[in-house]
C-alpha cells in the first residue's frame, strides 16, 4: 500500500493506493540464499533480493549503492549481509537496509549466521565474532585456535555452531550454553561444514562432498573457556 494526497470535493485527504512493486528476474550470480524464514532472501551480484511468494517473484536491488553481498542470515524479520569489509542490517524483513556496526580489529568477513537464540555470529579472517544486540557490541571469541574462518552454520542436532576454515582440517563446535568449544579431526581441508542429522557433510576443496560417520559425543578436548574480550 502506498498513501498519496488527493483532493476530494475540495477537501485534500490521504488515500492508500495498492502500487505493484517492481518484480526482478533473478538471473545474476546468487552468493548465498537463506529460505529458513517466511521472506527468502538472496546475496547475488546485482544487489540483495527478497521473495516473499517462496521464489516466484523477487524484489530488491543494489544496497548502500553496492552488491556483491556474499553471505546473508535470517532471524524472524531480522536480516544481516555482508561484504568483505561492510554490514548491513534489516529490522523490517528486507524492506529496507542500514549499515551495521562491526568490530573495529576486523579486516575480512567471509561468513554471517544466526543461532536460535538471536546471537549474530560472524566468521572473519581474525577468527569468530559474536554480537547479543545486533551489532552495537562485539564480542571476540578470543580462544578458539583458529583463525581465517570461511564457514559458519548452526547445527540444531549438535545445539551447536559449527566453524571451519579452508586452510585447516578441523571442525570446531562451539557450545553456545557453556560458550566453550570441541572439535573434529576431518583430515581434509574443508570449504563447508553442515550438519545433516547424525552426520557431518562438508564440502572439500580437493575431494568434493565428504560425509563422516554417526557422531559420537564431540572427543574429550579440553573444555576451554571463551574468554570473549570487547574489541
Amino acid at each position: 500500500m502506498k498513501a498519496s494526497t488527493e483532493t476530494l470535493r475540495g477537501t485534500h485527504v490521504n488515500i492508500e493506493k495498492k502500487v505493484q512493486v517492481p518484480q526482478i528476474q533473478l538471473e545474476s550470480r546468487v552468493n548465498a540464499l537463506d529460505v529458513s524464514g517466511d521472506v527468502w532472501v538472496a546475496c547475488t551480484s546485482y544487489g540483495l533480493l527478497t521473495s516473499r511468494d517462496q521464489g516466484a517473484s523477487w524484489q530488491g536491488g543494489p544496497v548502500m549503492g553496492v552488491g556483491d553481498y556474499i553471505s546473508v542470515a535470517v532471524s524472524g524479520d531480522n536480516m544481516v549481509a555482508v561484504r568483505g569489509d561492510s554490514a548491513v542490517i534489516s529490522k523490517d524483513a528486507g524492506q529496507s537496509w542500514w549499515p551495521m556496526g562491526l568490530p573495529t580489529m576486523l579486516t575480512r568477513i567471509h561468513r554471517v549466521a544466526f543461532s536460535p537464540d538471536g546471537t549474530l555470529w560472524l566468521g572473519a579472517r581474525e577468527g569468530v565474532y559474536f554480537t547479543r544486540d545486533l551489532g552495537k557490541s562485539w564480542m571476540w571469541f578470543q580462544r578458539l585456535p583458529l583463525r581465517d574462518v570461511d564457514d559458519m552454520s548452526f547445527d540444531p542436532a549438535l545445539n551447536r555452531m559449527l566453524v571451519s576454515s579452508r586452510v585447516n582440517d578441523q571442525v570446531f563446535a562451539i557450545d553456545l550454553k557453556s560458550m566453550t568449544w570441541d572439535y573434529w579431526q576431518t583430515g581434509y581441508q574443508v570449504a563447508l561444514i553442515r550438519g545433516a542429522g547424525d552426520r557431518l557433510v562438508a564440502a572439500s576443496l580437493d575431494d568434493g562432498v565428504l560425509a563422516g560417520p554417526k557422531l559420537p559425543p564431540a572427543p574429550a578436548a579440553p573444555p576451554v573457556p571463551a574468554e570473549a574480550s570487547t574489541k
